[in-house]
């Protein structure tokens, strides 16, 4: 994808560019968040070969980990998209503000 997009640049003005890269960088880095879905079957996989004497609580940390994928998608979506980072920001001033004034 990022070769495609350099080949890319010379076709669209800069700040097209600059925004086609942001949203490959975006989906990249959501794309790396989907490795939590793995956790759980790796960790059975493992501990299926080998034997564990605490498998049980290595699975529910597997699936707690995995749980958490919904929460850091939408972190890292925030993150690498610089329009959700200008409005949760703007968002959370507004609320500091309203709550320093009362």
């Amino acid at each position: 994808m990022l070769k495609m997009l350099k080949r890319l640049k010379s076709k669209v003005s800069g700040k097209s560019f600059h925004r086609y890269q942001m949203a490959v960088r975006s989906l990249l880095a959501q794309f790396s968040v989907s490795s939590l879905c793995l956790a759980p079957p790796f960790a059975l996989m493992i501990l299926a070969v080998g034997k564990f004497e605490n498998g049980q609580i290595l699975v529910q940390i597997s699936f707690a980990i995995s749980s958490l994928h919904s929460c850091v998608n939408a972190i890292v979506l925030v993150l690498t998209t610089i329009s959700f980072r200008k409005y949760v920001l703007r968002k959370s001033f507004k609320t500091v503000r309203v709550q320093s004034t009362t």
